[in-house]
């Protein structure tokens, strides 16, 4: 695990197996198909947390299956950052 659980490691076990079989977006290999087994969820669950409150994980994405993405924030809290400016490609602007 490459970051420590905010919630006791038994207590997270049984919440994940309560979410139940985990699959992957169709089409797609992302932070799902690798959470899809307890010890990816420990590997990369840090990682999908930071990828979410970065913004770095779409809408669509978190809607793939909330129940895991709401476990997995609550897992491994951190901030949220602001969305990164592309001012090149004028999606946000850069003020």
């Amino acid at each position: 695990m490459s970051r420590p659980s905010a919630i006791p490691l038994d207590e997270l076990r049984r919440r994940y197996d309560a979410i139940g079989k985990i699959e992957d977006m169709p089409f797609e290999r992302t932070y799902y198909g690798r959470c899809s087994h307890w010890a990816g969820f420990l590997d990369y669950g840090p990682s999908f947390s930071e990828a979410i409150r970065s913004g770095g994980i779409q809408d669509h994405e978190t809607a793939h299956n909330p129940a895991l993405v709401a476990l997995v924030l609550e897992a491994w809290p951190g901030e949220w950052s602001k969305p990164k400016p592309w001012p090149r490609l004028g999606l946000i602007d850069p003020q």
